[in-house]
């Protein structure tokens, strides 16, 4: 009967030093694969709740410009607030553009514009 030839660097040879170091490598991308398939929903999930907290500052925002009867104080933390919730507009917005990144950042990012 005739051996099979098998490939001696992806067995690694005599010592078996290659083999380990192949089936390292492909646990470990393996492991950084589910890794990443686990986070995708977990991020989104997150992103979606930054969203609705984007939509509150927005409707407190025009709740306060209606009101005569806010003091300066909550004008100006309402104002940091709308600052700090562009800025991570903007940041995500960016990231969006990005490809693969994208996967983990809602489309509803894009429709979303910065207060004014």
């Amino acid at each position: 009967m005739k051996k099979l030839h098998t490939i001696k660097w992806l067995k690694g040879g005599e010592d078996n030093s290659m083999g380990f170091i192949t089936e390292f490598i492909t646990f470990s991308v393996g492991v950084l694969i589910v890794m990443l398939l686990i986070l995708l929903p977990i991020n989104r999930m997150i992103i979606n709740g930054e969203i609705a907290e984007f939509k509150s500052v927005e409707n407190t925002l025009y709740n306060a410009r209606t009101d005569k009867k806010i003091s300066n104080f909550e004008i100006a933390a309402i104002q940091q607030k709308v600052v700090d919730n562009n800025r991570w507009l903007a940041s995500n917005k960016f990231y969006n553009s990005i490809p693969i990144i994208e996967w983990y950042i809602p489309d509803e990012v894009d429709n979303l514009e910065p207060i004014k």
